[in-house]
């Protein structure tokens, strides 16, 4: 799980973009990988577009590891301390990621 710490001041609501990326590591599960954004928590509200197929380890294997990307938005999240988390799921085995980067825009509003 990747965090990232958005503060949306009094009185305004804030629309949320969020990037991933990360190169996969192969650990030789078959499978596919999903990943999601979500808010305040790891099983919080979803970002739209909602939960995106990422790589299909059949495919890829040590001598291709594809870099892994997606994106995703949140519109109106409220005053506060707010948290974007980024979670993977897998099938056969799971999703193994190296280097990874998580970064989020706020556009803060009325």
């Amino acid at each position: 799980v990747l965090t990232a710490a958005i503060k949306v001041p009094p009185d305004k609501k804030a629309d949320l973009i969020a990037f991933y990326n990360a190169g996969a590591g192969w650990g030789g599960a078959d499978g596919w990988c999903f990943g999601q954004f979500r808010l305040d928590s790891a099983a919080g509200p979803m970002f739209a577009p909602g939960e995106l197929w990422l790589a299909d380890g059949y495919v890829y294997g040590p001598a291709h590891d594809p870099t892994l990307s997606m994106q995703g938005f949140y519109k109106n999240v409220g005053p506060g301390n707010h948290t974007v988390y980024v979670t993977m799921d897998g099938t056969g085995g799971g999703c193994q990621v190296l280097d990874r980067s998580l970064i989020v825009l706020a556009n803060v509003h009325n």
